[in-house]
């Protein structure tokens, strides 16, 4: 189990999936494998073999789901969000509503991604509010101010 999160009285087991390769979804597989771990768990807690209860089983990544994962998962009632899914409560929804475009959507960042990765510029945002002083360190000023200008654009 990746996340426990509750809301509203609500407890949710979340397993998230990351995938950094293009083409890669989250398939049948892994749904079902998450829902089984959720049974499982559900399972120990009535005999009392763990204390915690959960109402539902969630799946959180950064790639679209196989027909059959989403199949699966509504027929399960899973709650599953990924790329374009569910259709206006997507992962790209949520980023856009709070305003959370991350550094790799910017193609100034080139080189010098990993660093600022690694330095903890993970949103545009970050690249903002930081000291450019701190962010000298990693690249040379006029890198910096491209990569900010680009940021800005991003978030306007």
């Amino acid at each position: 189990i990746d996340v426990i999160a509750e809301k509203n009285g609500e407890r949710y087991m979340i397993e998230c999936k990351f995938h950094n390769i293009p083409g890669i979804y989250t398939g049948l597989k892994e749904v079902m494998y998450t829902y089984a771990r959720f049974l499982d768990v559900t399972d120990g807690y009535k005999n009392g073999k763990n204390d915690v209860e959960f109402s539902n089983a969630w799946i959180f990544t950064n790639t679209k789901f196989s027909w059959d994962a989403k199949r699966f998962g509504e027929c399960k009632g899973m709650m599953l969000t990924g790329w374009r899914y569910p259709e206006g409560k997507s992962i790209e929804n949520m980023l856009e509503k709070k305003n959370l475009y991350p550094i790799t959507v910017l193609e100034s960042v080139g080189e010098v991604k990993d660093a600022l990765i690694n330095a903890g510029y993970i949103f545009c945002r970050d690249l903002l509010k930081a000291d450019t002083k701190d962010l000298l360190k990693i690249a040379d000023l006029r890198t910096i101010e491209k990569i900010r200008s680009e940021a800005r654009d991003v978030l306007d």
